[in-house]
């Protein structure tokens, strides 16, 4: 994937292990159900703001920092957010994929104001460049997202601590980080 954000979760990633799927308990699948609910409730765009979010809190922005004080995660303390959020990015690429002929050329021009270019590209990877909207979504994507873009897109959440989709990932994010073994 070539999202603006995977770069850094990638890292992230080898900092936050989870579970293997043999090892999932009851709670850990009822997380996911509540985190997957939180999902289908959120708009594409506020998906994206929120990985702007929690890069830029996980990068200690301090431009955000008063965000992640409100929210109970700054620094290395959101880490733990990347796993559920990246869960959450890859099942919205995998329903959008679907919907990339007949809305590519849109998401293309709408994507930096909705801060949703990197996800539109990857719900478009692999995708025939021909298709409208396509090499622009790759282009767009590939450019990345700037120190500004990122904080106005975090910011442009409206209560981020306050939404459904934050408060389950976090939920989600601190069981796996209490989990033995992590």
């Amino acid at each position: 994937m070539r999202t603006i954000w995977i770069p850094c979760l990638v890292v992230l990633m080898t900092l936050a292990c989870t579970k293997k799927p043999t090892e999932a308990s009851p709670q850990s699948s009822s997380n996911a159900d509540t985190l997957s609910a939180a999902a289908a409730k959120t708009s594409h765009e506020d998906l994206a703001r929120m990985s702007e979010l929690v890069l830029g809190l996980v990068d200690e922005m301090p431009a955000l920092k008063k965000i992640g004080e409100e929210c109970g995660v700054y620094g290395m303390n959101a880490v733990p957010l990347s796993q559920p959020l990246h869960a959450v990015w890859d099942q919205t690429v995998a329903g959008l994929k679907a919907r990339v002929s007949a809305e590519a050329a849109v998401w293309a021009k709408t994507c930096e104001e909705s801060c949703s270019c990197g996800l539109y590209a990857d719900a478009a990877e692999g995708a025939d460049v021909k298709v409208p909207g396509v090499a622009e979504l790759r282009k767009k994507a590939e450019k990345g997202v700037t120190t500004a873009q990122r904080l106005h897109c975090a910011q442009a959440l409206k209560s981020p601590c306050q939404s459904e989709l934050f408060q389950q990932i976090k939920a989600e994010g601190e069981a796996a980080a209490a989990t033995p073994g992590m």
